[in-house]
């Protein structure tokens, strides 16, 4: 039997955006330290910078919902920006 091929879909729980307040004495649970997409307004497309042994290099990804993400230029689009 052939692999079918399936669209991913992307979805991010919304406590990654708002996580619930702490209360005293409570172990918070969504303490998951800040989410690293950004969305770059010039390309538009979600990025981050991934870790290649001691190098961090930009990981861009395609099919990422970029609602709600933080907006930074990305490294490309700067590049792009000191050149012209």
């Amino acid at each position: 039997m052939g692999k079918k091929k399936k669209k991913r879909t992307w979805w991010l729980p919304d406590y990654y955006f708002n996580p619930p307040a702490k209360q005293p004495g409570e172990v918070n649970n969504y303490s998951y330290g800040e989410f690293s997409v950004t969305m770059c307004p010039e390309c538009e497309k979600a990025w981050e910078l991934g870790l290649v042994g001691k190098k961090r290099i930009p990981v861009y990804y395609d099919d990422f919902p970029t609602w709600k993400l933080k907006e930074e230029t990305c490294p490309s689009c700067k590049e792009n920006d000191e050149t012209d």
